[in-house]
């Protein structure tokens, strides 16, 4: 059996956490440079508040609901979520981290789930004071259906335990195909023209038939469906074979200077990401680009491979600020870049040149070290210190009240 734990509203339940004033009002959080909603309390989502949606076109209608409004504060999130998965890390001896949000955890061997699963539920809110639901199943995909049904059936309490065939068929013939975990809207339509409009419809399908004419990605989303598992828990993640740092600008940058600085920021955490993973890489790509809405878009990318392959993020800059160069072209307002690390290898198993300069894994441990105590960037390249007016907007962010010694909330006592 396995247990998916997923925080309620995870982003804007962190918002609430420092703010016990904030506790059962709406809540709204904002995507990069406060572009979209991205996350909702359940308080604002009963009020009808889209998802998705630019928040200028909502403002007038938030400021009317009295909705509170914050720019995405991952700091906060990052440093919430890690809390929570070393709790729930104690709880099982197998653990999945799935997302920011959501984990997997073995149940094999417990007898009251449903009292363990309310156990869970009870020690994050003591311990981090957020929501989350459990669902208990002995598939994931049936996991993530009974979580569905924890966090929407108020009867159910927050936990939601399927643990035979009868219950989870009476949930799939009342749920719709689109909404089972792996199904998107494309699948779903093609389902919907074979007749097959609920959870139960696919879990009827004869597995060797949807193999034949869809995918085995499918074939193994119904053997799951009926209890059968086929995706087995990932306690280490596998590496990524490429990273990628991409984020649009605060406002257009024309001067290329400027936009040197803007992909050097993006390589010097790809690099980060890199060296957390342990890896190194041997190609790297970077990508400019204007407003697709501008009068003349332009966009283009350039890669190239990296002799003798680096983890070190002065090395990484050096090489993204010579693909800008090349790439820049003026006159045009640039909205967006994004730099990508390729042919990634595991640093353990990577063959030095004898003719390039090797890297220095003492600095970069260092480097990382000190970023890690005193906050990201706290250590960087001399460059990156000048003004980054272009940097990402976030005008409602809130305090980093878990990673900064400065925002720690002072309490008073009267």
């Amino acid at each position: 059996m396995l247990a998916l734990v997923d925080v309620n509203a995870c982003y804007a339940s962190c918002e609430a956490i420092f703010r016990p004033d904030l506790r059962g009002k709406p809540i709204v959080v904002l995507s990069n440079n406060d572009g979209c909603i991205v996350a909702r309390s359940s308080e604002a989502k009963a009020l009808a508040i889209p998802d998705l949606e630019p928040y200028f076109k909502l403002r007038k209608q938030l400021d009317a609901f009295g909705v509170e409004v914050f720019s995405s504060n991952y700091s906060l999130y990052g440093d919430i979520s890690r809390r929570i998965m070393q709790s729930l890390a104690t709880e099982t001896p197998h653990l999945e981290i799935y997302s920011i949000d959501e984990a997997f955890l073995d149940c094999t061997n417990l007898g009251d789930l449903s009292g363990f699963g309310h156990r869970i539920r009870k020690r994050i809110w003591r311990e981090q004071r957020v929501g989350v639901g459990v669902g208990i199943a002995p598939t994931k995909t049936l996991a993530k259906l009974a979580n569905q049904v924890a966090k929407r059936l108020p009867r159910a309490q927050g936990v939601c335990v399927l643990d035979t065939p009868e219950k989870w068929n009476w949930v799939l013939q009342r749920t719709a195909v689109n909404t089972v975990w792996g199904i998107g809207r494309r699948l779903a339509s093609q389902l919907a023209g074979l007749g097959v409009v609920t959870g139960a419809d696919l879990a009827a399908l004869p597995p060797e038939v949807v193999r034949q004419q869809f995918s085995v990605t499918l074939e193994r989303t119904v053997r799951e469906l009926n209890g059968l598992s086929c995706l087995p828990l990932e306690e280490a993640p596998p590496p990524k074979q490429q990273i990628v740092s991409s984020r649009s600008f605060g406002r257009k940058i024309r001067s290329q200077k400027e936009l040197e600085r803007a992909v050097a920021q993006h390589a010097w955490r790809a690099g980060e990401k890199l060296r957390q993973q342990g890896s190194i890489a041997m190609g790297l790509m970077v990508w400019i680009n204007t407003s697709r809405f501008a009068p003349f878009p332009y966009s283009q990318g350039l890669a190239t491979p990296i002799a003798g392959g680096t983890d070190e993020g002065a090395t990484l800059c050096r090489y993204a600020r010579q693909l800008t160069r090349r790439l820049y072209r003026p006159g045009y307002d640039y909205a967006k870049a994004s730099v990508s690390l390729l042919d990634l290898v595991p640093a353990s198993q990577h063959q030095a040149d004898l003719f390039t300069a090797s890297s220095n894994p003492r600095l970069n441990a260092v480097i990382d070290r000190i970023n890690h105590k005193y906050g990201s960037n706290s250590l960087r390249l001399a460059d990156q210190w000048a003004p980054r007016d272009w940097a990402m907007l976030r005008r409602r962010l809130s305090p980093a009240y878990t990673t900064r010694w400065s925002d720690i909330p002072v309490i008073e006592c009267r």
